[in-house]
């Protein structure tokens, strides 16, 4: 690719979960908002390790077709599924919307990356790139547009490769999301965008997740529709919610802490000791066995976005 068409900085980025490990792997290929992603994909997708290829090249530079092939000529680990996310933030100076012409290179250059990748697996998945927050005003370019004609080549190039196509725009609530730049969405959407793809490529799994909330007027009608509320953690975060439900009056039933630590501490309770009939647990940690054993003991549960805890610590200072 010609020197002028490149970005002032271009990157590339690998990432091998337990790399000293024969595991089951899963492998994304994208751009940092793929990046993104896999952090929390990873955390919820069991016994997989889930991997990455990023990078910052326009899909038709051959850059891309070198890093692919290097990467899994040169790993030695055989992975089970690719996901394949990349060509939406990156190489802006070829228009599909625009031209044909660009839109049949764009094409055309997807089904030779597609088709390289299936010599790599036996399982691609391919997923629609997400949209970004607003518009370059400085170029002109509506970024969207663009995107979303990118998705439709996308789409045509998976069904001609007879590949499973999610489009994840489609599932995504993009009035509920929150960005932090142009493309890059707050840390809970991640989890949010990984629980559509787990649940869409990997309906066999069954994963227990956060049941997040993110507002705290959300949080205040919850609250006040069950007659227990228990805090799972006792720390920093945990005594924060107790003092705000008892400075506005909201039931405080008591803290509980796993197993292991119930002995270290006073006045608190073990998850097997409380009643779940009305009540509602408030975890705090983040970690997904506490979720699985409250979903497994069918108690109601949540855990609190980080605006909240920001709202909470403000609050409390007042």
């Amino acid at each position: 690719m010609d020197i002028s068409r490149r970005e002032t900085t271009e990157w590339l980025n690998y990432w091998i979960e337990d790399a000293n490990k024969c595991k089951q792997r899963i492998i994304l290929i994208g751009d940092s908002v793929t990046r993104d992603i896999r952090k929390r994909l990873s955390f919820y997708a069991g016994g997989y390790c889930v991997d990455l290829l990023a990078m910052s090249y326009s899909i038709l530079d051959d850059m891309v077709m070198e890093e692919i092939c290097h990467f899994f000529e040169k790993m030695p680990y055989k992975y089970d599924c690719i996901i394949y996310h990349i060509g939406a933030h990156h190489g802006y100076n070829i228009e599909c919307v625009q031209s044909e012409e660009a839109a049949g290179q764009y094409k055309d250059r997807t089904k030779k990356i597609l088709c390289l990748l299936k010599k790599y697996s036996t399982n691609v998945k391919v997923m629609s790139l997400t949209f970004e927050g607003c518009t370059d005003e400085e170029s002109g370019l509506d970024h969207n547009a663009e995107i979303k004609k990118r998705n439709e080549i996308l789409k045509i190039v998976s069904e001609e490769l007879d590949l499973i196509f999610f489009d994840l725009n489609r599932k995504m609530n993009y009035k509920t999301i929150q960005y932090i730049d142009r493309c890059h969405f707050a840390d809970d959407d991640y989890e949010y965008i990984s629980k559509l793809i787990l649940e869409y490529f990997f309906p066999e799994f069954h994963f227990s997740y956060s049941n997040r909330v993110r507002e705290i007027n959300e949080l205040n009608k919850m609250i006040c529709m069950y007659a227990n509320i228990y805090v799972y953690g006792n720390g920093i975060r945990g005594k924060a919610i107790k003092m705000y439900l008892k400075k506005y009056g909201y039931t405080f039933s008591g803290f509980i802490v796993s197993d292991e630590y119930s002995d270290l501490y006073d006045n608190v309770s073990k998850i097997n000791e409380i009643e779940k009939e009305n009540t509602l647990v408030i975890v705090t940690p983040m970690d997904i066995t506490i979720w699985e054993r409250l979903e497994e003991g069918g108690f109601d549960y949540i855990s609190l976005g980080s605006d909240i805890y920001a709202y909470l610590n403000e609050e409390i200072i007042k």
